[in-house]
């Protein structure tokens, strides 16, 4: 049977057993057209309530999900670009047991470290090349037990060899610090060249 013939039968039970003294066709035909016209209508606002509901749940999860990247000052893609005077290298693991402290002073040279914008970067002692690599930066998001974190990578390529490295500006980002000792290795600081 249609939609509407049920209606209409609905309608006709209802308003027959309500009033079945006042049940005239024209009553009935008139309270059907204003019952038929309230479903309508309710079902119509139901419809659009349910789909304004989806889409604002809908564009609350791509808001939330596109997250686009953007760099800004702070960041370290930014940070690291320029020019870094070596301070000094700290070995905490030594065949003494002793930390040992290497300075410019105490080798008798100096080390400049310049990160381009290209990715590239190349260290010079007392001036000369001495060697060089690429380094880029890859963000690493995690949950864990609800707790979201996102860890900013730094990776070296030097010599075909490939490198996780640990880092952290100070100092109001002018000191720079790569800090391999959780894996035996050095600590090097460095201080960003500041122009003139």
């Amino acid at each position: 049977m249609p939609p509407a013939w049920s209606l209409l039968l609905f309608n006709l039970c209802v308003y027959t057993r309500k009033s079945a003294k006042k049940a005239t066709p024209q009553s009935f035909l008139t309270s059907y057209k204003q019952d038929s016209l309230y479903l309508i209508t309710k079902a119509r606002t139901n419809s659009m309530n349910s789909l304004l509901r989806f889409a604002i749940i809908l564009s609350m999860i791509i808001f939330i999900a596109c997250d686009p990247v953007t760099l800004t000052s702070e960041d370290p893609a930014n940070l690291i670009k320029g020019e870094w005077n070596w301070q000094k290298t700290e070995y905490f693991f030594t065949v003494t047991g002793q930390a040992e402290v290497l300075t410019p002073a105490s080798e008798g040279y100096t080390e400049t470290f310049v990160f381009g914008a290209d990715g590239l970067f190349s260290v010079y002692k007392d001036g000369d090349l001495s060697r060089e690599g690429t380094y880029w930066f890859d963000t690493l998001r995690s949950n864990i037990q609800g707790e979201v974190r996102e860890d900013v990578l730094l990776y070296i390529k030097e010599g075909g060899v490939e490198r996780l490295t640990n880092y952290e500006f100070t100092e109001n980002n002018n000191v720079l610090i790569f800090d391999g000792s959780a894996a035996d290795g050095p600590k090097v600081t460095l201080e960003r060249v500041v122009g003139d």
